[in-house]
């Protein structure tokens, strides 16, 4: 057998299959008769899914500050010193409200903005607030409050004991000009209403006369957007002392006063009138002896 016979015996006898060829980085495939050639690209992907990237979670949004004090909506009477809050440790608080203040947030996670002067009483106040950490900036938080000037008693005095006969009966005080007061008197509302006049005093009646005993008298202050917390004072009337019938004169019972008159009778006095009812017994027995004698004659 020749060199040649021997080259086709092998690849028409024993190996009639074909012959694979592989070709690496992205060559053909030569498949076994009858079939398409498949490229490698095609068959990794078969074999060997691509691995998605996994997504990576946004970072949490900086969140706004947290106002603690005062609270939203509320009706503070008199001044205000401060506004104060909570928020994330080390991030600078922005307080804007007719002006910008900042203040850090401290370790424990609290912050306050001082006001000095403090805020003086207004129909409302409006702030908004927010914290930066680093370059990030939270959304802002908002606040609203108002100040207002309480009612001040003025009468009846704080813990004052009248005498009865001056028992009080009105209550009298300073507050707000366009205000409404309204005053309880031992629990007991009063009708009458009182507007403070132009230096702000108001004076309001009781209804009923004030007996001996302890009592309670608060007033509250009605603006515009709310009622203002009660202010109270106290005070006692003591009972008026018993009357006594007049002592007499040869008594013990103290020293005589003249009759309906509230002046003490001197001994001097008495000598007086003493000798008063003498004359005036001597007059009148002289007028019955002459009116006897003029009897006898007729």
């Amino acid at each position: 057998m020749s060199m040649g016979n021997s080259r086709r015996s092998l690849l028409h006898g024993k190996h009639r299959y074909g012959v694979i060829v592989l070709v690496l980085a992205g060559a053909s495939v030569l498949a076994p008769a009858g079939l398409s050639p498949v490229s490698a690209t095609a068959r990794s992907v078969v074999d060997v899914p691509p691995v998605t990237p996994e997504e990576v979670a946004p970072a949490a949004a900086l969140q706004p500050p947290v106002f603690t004090s005062p609270d939203d909506g509320e009706r503070i009477p008199g001044v205000l010193y401060g506004i104060f809050g909570t928020g994330v440790p080390g991030a600078t608080i922005a307080l804007d409200g007719g002006g910008t203040r900042t203040a850090v947030v401290q370790p424990d996670g609290t912050w306050s903005v001082p006001f000095i002067p403090p805020l003086f009483p207004s129909n409302e106040y409006d702030f908004s607030a927010t914290q930066t950490v680093g370059t990030e900036t939270s959304e802002p938080a908002f606040l609203s409050f108002s100040l207002y000037f309480p009612p001040r008693i003025l009468s009846p005095v704080d813990k004052h004991v009248f005498p009865l006969s001056e028992a009080p009966v009105e209550v009298a005080g300073f507050a707000a000009q366009g205000s409404i007061i309204r005053a309880v008197l031992d629990g007991v509302p009063q009708t009458a209403e009182a507007t403070p006049n132009a230096e702000g005093l108001f004076q309001l009646r009781f209804d009923t006369a004030v007996g001996p005993g302890d009592h309670e008298v608060s007033v509250t202050e009605e603006q515009e957007g709310g009622i203002s917390s009660p202010v109270a004072h106290t005070f006692t009337v003591e009972a008026g002392p018993a009357s006594a019938a007049l002592p007499d004169a040869g008594s013990d019972g103290g020293v005589p006063r003249l009759p309906d008159t509230g002046f003490e009778a001197s001994p001097f006095g008495l000598v007086l009138v003493g000798l008063g009812g003498v004359v005036m017994a001597a007059a009148g027995w002289s007028r019955r002896v002459r009116t006897r004698r003029r009897t006898h004659v007729i």
